[in-house]
């Protein structure tokens, strides 16, 4: 939130779940950085570059899906005490220089969609499941949805604080989106570019589709409120400040650190010692030109 009508605004940062985006990663990022104060890149378990990006980069040893990956990027930029906290795909599909629209109707909301238009560049099949998912959402929420399944949002931090994340997939961002209608959030819309090119889809329309009609009778119909919480799936928002932190001063004591200033082949990592939240072992890792404070 640097351009001009945000600039009064508290501090933003923008959330990146990644798994194998090498090739598309380090454009959005640039582009990411023009608007927000600082970047999070989670690489979910990824066996190419995706890593080497001058971001904050959160990484998961193994790949555990858009769910897992987003929570662990929502958790840092909440222990970090960003208020305004965006999230887009790694891959392209998301216009970053859009952001700037988003934050400016976040003033008056909790959670910014950006909405695309269910037209070409968008895949025939993409465009009748969307729609058939944004009107099964919209009849379960009591208000009209258009494109339920967009990543490219906008979260107030505040409110995030209260809300726990049980999804692992794609079915995340439907999850959030009942859960915010059931906490009476105040949701917004903007229409952003629909971008779609050479990018293949980490999506299986089978095993996803099924997970989102879980997801739908979970959340819409309130089952998960009869449900225990399982541990390490909410924000851990009371001990998460303190193990970044953690993991932040280890990081800077290591050799890898020292050895970052003196421009390091590779992007080093270093495990964290102190987990965010139990049984959530993640590695954060740091960039040659990027700063892990």
């Amino acid at each position: 939130m640097r351009d001009g009508e945000t600039r009064g605004m508290r501090a933003s940062a923008a959330v990146i779940p990644a798994y194998n985006e090498a090739r598309h990663l380090p454009d959005v990022v640039r582009r990411v950085r023009r608007h927000v104060d600082r970047v999070y890149v989670v690489d979910d378990g990824s066996t190419d570059a995706t890593g080497r990006v001058d971001a904050v980069v959160l990484r998961h040893e193994r790949n555990r899906g858009k769910g897992e990956a987003l929570r662990t990027g929502l958790r840092a930029a909440l222990a970090d005490g960003f208020e305004a906290i965006a999230t887009l795909d790694g891959d392209g599909q998301h216009d970053p220089d859009a952001l700037p629209a988003l934050f400016g109707a976040f003033r008056q909301a909790d959670l910014v969609i950006g909405r695309r238009v269910r037209a070409a560049p968008m895949p025939a099949h993409r465009r009748l499941s969307n729609g058939f998912s944004s009107v099964l959402v919209s009849l379960l929420a009591r208000r009209r949805f258009e494109d339920v399944h967009s990543g490219f949002r906008v979260y107030r931090a505040s409110r995030l604080r209260g809300l726990e994340i049980r999804s692992r997939r794609f079915e995340v961002e439907v999850e959030l989106l009942l859960k915010a209608v059931r906490a009476g959030w105040r949701i917004a819309h903007v229409h952003v570019p629909t971008l779609y090119g050479s990018e293949r889809s980490k999506i299986s329309p089978a095993a996803d589709a099924a997970r989102f009609l879980g997801a739908l009778a979970l959340h819409g119909l309130g089952f998960d409120e009869w449900m225990p919480k399982p541990p390490g799936n909410g924000w851990c928002a009371s001990r998460s400040r303190s193990a970044v932190s953690a993991i932040r001063a280890s990081w800077r004591r290591s050799a890898a650190f020292r050895a970052s200033s003196s421009s390091p082949p590779s992007t080093p990592t270093v495990p964290a010692t102190t987990a965010p939240c139990p049984s959530e072992a993640v590695r954060p890792s740091r960039s040659p030109t990027s700063s892990p404070a």
